[in-house]
């Protein structure tokens, strides 16, 4: 019989496997390898919030503190499979610079970047 430890109320995880949100994986070793999305961020990388109006669930985007904004641009053009010129970016009401980074935007991760969709 396998035993079961609850870790908190979003992981279940027993001897063989790890149910998170309705799927399995297995655990120790192979864990990291079949679950990239919980894996850890190094110290150079943020994680970002990208959220359209009209859209309940942000897109996640990781960059570097030292890339330009352009990198997530890019990111968010090719997941929504729209064009660049299309799309404006704004943190804290102020237009994203393709230039930019967010060591210069100071942004430390977590934060919400604003996307605006023309037509």
């Amino acid at each position: 019989m396998a035993s079961l430890v609850l870790t908190d109320s979003s992981q279940l995880t027993s001897d063989s496997q790890h149910l998170d949100g309705g799927t399995a994986a297995p655990t120790g070793a192979n864990a990291r390898a079949a679950s990239p999305a919980r894996s850890k961020l190094d110290a150079n990388t943020l994680e970002l919030k990208v959220q359209r109006k009209g859209v309940k669930r942000p897109m996640m985007v990781r960059i570097k503190k030292t890339d330009q904004m352009i990198v997530l641009m890019v990111q968010c053009a090719e997941q929504l499979n729209l064009p660049l010129d299309k799309l404006k970016f704004s943190f804290d009401g102020e237009d994203v610079n393709k230039s930019d980074t967010p060591a210069y935007l100071e942004l430390e991760g977590g934060e919400c970047v604003d996307l605006f969709v023309s037509s």
